[in-house]
């Protein structure tokens, strides 16, 4: 092998070794999200059932359930809610 090719070869290598690194990094952080996607489920489940025995117990005790427990709005909604109530008193102009 002439010193030409080996040189070429070699800077085909390390030109080859950061693209595997950035899918490595990538299929790590495509594991951590999908994790934590799975977790925030696990908590919105957990929290739907913890209102629901909140709710029963207040019934239980002649307890007006609406005024005391607030339906739950997305997080994408509620976001938007505050954004307008900026926009509408003028504080982002």
């Amino acid at each position: 092998m002439t010193r030409k090719l080996r040189d070429r070869a070699a800077r085909h290598q390390r030109f080859q070794a950061p693209s595997l690194d950035v899918l490595l990094l990538r299929n790590d952080f495509e594991r951590l999200f999908r994790g934590l996607k799975e977790d925030k489920e696990r908590i919105d489940t957990a929290l739907r059932r913890i209102m629901r025995l909140l709710r029963v117990i207040l019934q239980m005790n002649n307890v007006d359930v609406d005024a005391v427990i607030t339906p739950r709005q997305p997080l994408k909604k509620l976001y938007r809610t505050n954004t307008n109530i900026k926009l509408e008193s003028g504080s982002l102009e």
